[in-house]
């Protein structure tokens, strides 16, 4: 097995195992929060969607956050899941500061016969913010949208800039 793939491997089930004794779930505090997310990639030049999945506190202010998205642009295609463990740098009742970094692995096909896997690390910069209640679930549910801005550097194989916004759920 090749030595990315049970990097791969090693980084998820950390990521798994973590979760396992979590403090506190997600954005809201209420079990998992979901992301779908979208914005645009240098080098590739390329529009991104996606989405992430927000497991909570692993520890006292550091999140696990899995995710995949896709990029197409610069006559290729790009499909890469991330693992992504942030810490929670500055809070208040409505925003978050988020700083952290990942593993993330994927794929790459195309017109320019550069197909192959994707593998490397990315430091992310995030600011998450707003507490609107969601309109079909009452304010006790715990249920909120949030927003999220986040800018993401990709170190050996990935997209060497990211800038994605994104809403919670």
């Amino acid at each position: 097995m090749p030595v990315r793939t049970r990097i791969a491997i090693l980084a998820l089930l950390v990521a798994v195992t973590s979760t396992l004794s979590a403090q506190e779930s997600g954005v809201s505090g209420q079990g998992p929060s979901f992301a779908l997310r979208a914005g645009a990639t240098v080098s590739p030049d390329q529009f991104h969607v996606g989405f992430h999945v927000d497991l909570g506190e692993a520890a006292p202010r550091l999140r696990i956050r899995p995710g995949a998205e896709i990029g197409f642009g610069s006559d290729r295609t790009t499909l890469v899941g991330n693992i992504d463990a942030l810490y929670v740098a500055s809070t208040s009742r409505t925003t978050n500061i988020l700083v952290g970094g990942g593993l993330g692995l994927g794929a790459e096909w195309g017109d320019r016969g550069k197909d192959g896997g994707l593998f490397g690390a990315n430091l992310i910069g995030a600011v998450e913010w707003g507490t609107r209640a969601t309109p079909h679930v009452s304010a006790a549910g715990g249920s909120y949208l949030r927003y999220l801005l986040e800018v993401r550097v990709g170190l050996a194989d990935l997209p060497e800039l990211k800038v994605t916004v994104g809403l919670q759920f």
